[in-house]
């Protein structure tokens, strides 16, 4: 996966106005934010690993660093996780 598509894009804007519905200003910041760092992890991950992701079934983690990001198997956009790297669904995956 090289880059987001319109719809992943318009995934990550919904997930950022759930998560700051009364601050546009954050909004904009954190979805930019996810924007460029999702530019990063999609191109250049650090390593991409398939498990389970609870209410999605079959998922794909793009790992760099401790950010992680979420898609369906056909490389559709679900989340950015939070401390990513420290997710159980994901440690699940690695073997830990």
């Amino acid at each position: 996966m090289t880059g987001l598509k319109d719809i992943d894009k318009e995934q990550i804007w919904a997930e950022v106005q759930q998560e700051f519905p009364d601050d546009e200003m954050m909004q904009e910041i954190h979805y930019v934010r996810l924007l460029l760092s999702s530019s990063g992890v999609y191109a250049f991950p650090d390593t991409t690993v398939e498990g389970n992701f609870p209410g999605q079934g079959q998922v794909k983690f793009f790992i760099k660093g401790e950010e992680v990001f979420v898609t369906t198997p056909s490389n559709k956009f679900i989340t950015s996780l939070k401390d990513g790297i420290n997710n159980p669904s994901l440690r699940k995956a690695l073997g830990q």
